[in-house]
């Protein structure tokens, strides 16, 4: 609708139309421009050479380009570590100064350029969804997690395929990839993986995986 001026005639509404859209730009622009890469000056990499600090930008990256938060991390080890034993791939524990990440098993991941192995990514992505959930889902979702996943603890003596907080790192491993990542507890399949990364995040994963076609369904099988 047009509005009139003190002399009755047509109020130019175009030099209106044109400052909402400069404005609307400009809000767009502002909020483009406070996304930037996590930094990661606070993260001590333990036994890093370049490739494996390289590794953890990466993850890094796949945060960001997933739009969440990263995770409050104050360290992340490479072999040898103290944590580390048998045939244990990954841990993480929380601390006063943030979370600790072990990176047990880094085979194929040498000093080459390259693509990185899928197995060292999945395990610096499920430690870090491990820290990022710690951080940031409250005790109410964690139930209503366990209710989608149908399952009847967070964090208990049980088997580790059926511990909500297994399944909650795996999600948030999934939906940050930018790759194929194998997910190993079920329900799997994409529509399901989506629900869950939705409650825990308040967010669609990566678009690769939100629209669930079936060719993605099949590739988490």
């Amino acid at each position: 609708m047009r509005g009139r001026n003190s002399t009755g005639a047509p109020m130019p509404c175009i030099r209106s139309v044109r400052l909402l859209v400069v404005v609307t730009v400009a809000l767009v622009a502002v909020v483009a421009c406070s996304r930037s890469r996590p930094p990661l000056d606070d993260v001590t990499v333990s036994n890093g050479t370049p490739r494996r600090v390289e590794l953890v930008e990466w993850a890094a990256d796949a945060f960001w380009s997933a739009e969440l938060s990263w995770p409050p991390v104050h360290e992340i080890s490479f072999p040898p570590t103290n944590g580390c034993s048998g045939e244990q791939m990954g841990l993480h524990t929380s601390t006063d100064e943030g979370c600790r990440i072990e990176v047990c098993a880094v085979g194929g991941l040498s000093d080459q350029e390259g693509a990185f192995p899928l197995t060292v990514k999945h395990i610096l992505l499920h430690e870090l969804g491990h820290c990022w959930v710690d951080a940031y889902v409250d005790d109410l979702t964690r139930v209503q997690f366990m209710d989608l996943r149908q399952l009847e603890c967070w964090h208990c003596d049980t088997p580790w395929q059926v511990k909500g907080f297994e399944h909650a790192a795996e999600v948030i491993a999934w939906g940050v990839s930018d790759t194929f990542y194998y997910v190993h507890v079920s329900p799997r399949d994409c529509q399901s993986m989506n629900r869950a990364f939705v409650l825990l995040t308040g967010q669609q994963p990566l678009s690769r995986l939100a629209d669930c076609s079936d060719e993605l369904i099949d590739d988490f099988h």
